[in-house]
């Protein structure tokens, strides 16, 4: 079997959905004050979403570890779009510049270089161990130092 079925996968696929619908109608009012990140944001959620569920429903370790990949893409542009949404909204966009957003996006653009190339050093899951219960098979992964330097910035 390559695909197996869950609530929670069942859950993601809907989050995933409901993402591109928001997605949609935020783009129609593209003009309203935060509208352009907020609408990357939403892109960036349902990515990672999407991922979830492709991770959660794969078998195949393979397939799990790609799909856990683009989560990483989803994850790291969450933090960066959430500060330009906010500060857009509150009409401070202005104090978005081209070199703040690039420094908004140093750590995330690192850590998803880190875990696309994650086999070469380890610096983001050191260790994957499957694990299969009746519920299915699942992925459990170790956590190196570059997830604990994401981890604190997205959290300041």
């Amino acid at each position: 079997m390559v695909w197996q079925q869950s609530g929670i996968a069942d859950l993601l696929a809907l989050t995933a959905l409901s993402g591109v619908l928001l997605a949609r109608s935020i783009w129609r009012r593209r003009q309203t004050a935060g509208a352009n990140a907020l609408f990357a944001l939403v892109l960036a959620a349902t990515l990672w979403a999407a991922a979830s569920f492709v991770e959660l429903s794969a078998t195949r370790t393979s397939i799990k570890i790609l799909a856990t990949k683009f989560e990483y893409v989803g994850v790291q542009n969450v933090p960066p779009l959430w500060v330009m949404f906010a500060l857009s909204f509150a009409g401070r966009g202005h104090l978005v510049t081209l070199r703040r957003a690039i420094a908004l996006w140093l750590v995330p653009a690192a850590v998803i270089a880190l875990a696309v190339t994650n086999e070469l050093h380890g610096t983001i899951w050191p260790a994957v161990q499957q694990v299969t219960t009746a519920a299915g098979t699942s992925l459990v992964f170790g956590h190196g130092p570059a997830v604990w330097v994401s981890v604190t910035y997205a959290y300041l």
